[in-house]
C-alpha cells in the first residue's frame, strides 16, 4: 500500500469520525431542546391554570347560583330563572365554560401538560360540566351539538381512568 492510500484511508476515517461526532453533537443538542419544550410546556399550563384560579367570574356564579357547596342540583329552569334576572350572570357563566373549554382543547392538543391539569384541576372541571349539563344541553341544542365537547371528553376520559 502506497503512502497516498494510507493518507486517503486516514482522511476518510478523518471525515467519518468527524460526522459522527457531529451526529452526537446534534442528538445532545435535540435532547436539550426536548427538555426545555418540556419545561416551557409545564410553565405554559401552569399559568393558564393560575389564569383560570383569577376568574372573577367564579365568585359571582357561586353567590347566586351556589355553585360552590351547592347540595342540590340546580334545574335549567332554576338557571335561566337566575339568567332572566342577571344577564351578567349569564355572561359570567359562558366567560367560566369557555375557558374551562379552552383549557381542555389545549390539553387535547398537546399544548397544555395533562396530568398537571388533572391533578390541579380535575374535580373543579369535572364538576362545573355536571353541575351546567342541562344548561350545557340547552344551549347545544339552541346553537350547535359540539358546544364544550372538548370539555366532555376530557371529563369522560377522566372519568374512565377513574373506574379502571
Amino acid at each position: 500500500m502506497s503512502v497516498y492510500e494510507v493518507l486517503n484511508i486516514a482522511v476518510q476515517l478523518g471525515m467519518i469520525l468527524i460526522i459522527a461526532s457531529g451526529f452526537v453533537y446534534a442528538r445532545k443538542q435535540f435532547n436539550l431542546h426536548t427538555k426545555s419544550h418540556e419545561w416551557e410546556r409545564m410553565m405554559l399550563t401552569q399559568n393558564a391554570i393560575v389564569d383560570f384560579r383569577k376568574n372573577q367570574s367564579l365568585k359571582n356564579i357561586s353567590t347566586k347560583l351556589g355553585y360552590l357547596g351547592n347540595e342540590h342540583e340546580l334545574s335549567l329552569s332554576e338557571m335561566n330563572s337566575a339568567f332572566e334576572l342577571d344577564s351578567e350572570l349569564r355572561a359570567d357563566v359562558h366567560m367560566y365554560l369557555n375557558q374551562i373549554e379552552i383549557l381542555c382543547a389545549g390539553l387535547l392538543n398537546g399544548v397544555y401538560e395533562e396530568k398537571l391539569i388533572q391533578d390541579s384541576m380535575g374535580n373543579t372541571i369535572g364538576y362545573a360540566f355536571d353541575f351546567f349539563k342541562p344548561y350545557i344541553e340547552q344551549r347545544r341544542t339552541d346553537l350547535t351539538p359540539n358546544l364544550y365537547a372538548k370539555t366532555e371528553q376530557v371529563v369522560n376520559n377522566w372519568s374512565q381512568l377513574k373506574e379502571n
